[in-house]
């Protein structure tokens, strides 16, 4: 468990930042050739079951 002290508290528009932000590097490493195309869409499942609102689970990638 990590302690308390450690975390953040972030607003909204900056968890909606960090959430594109981590997108735009996740696309950039499959362009690249780092990531592989079917490991993504296993995990953009993953994190769309468990969170069916976020906004990229409207369109998979």
């Amino acid at each position: 468990e990590i302690p308390a002290k450690y975390w953040i508290k972030t607003d909204a528009k900056t968890k909606e930042e960090i959430t594109k932000f981590k997108r735009e590097i996740r696309m950039a490493l499959k362009a690249e050739g780092n990531h592989h195309p079917k490991a993504l869409k296993m995990l953009w499942k993953i994190r769309c079951s468990e969170n069916p609102t976020a906004a990229e689970c409207g369109t998979p990638e």
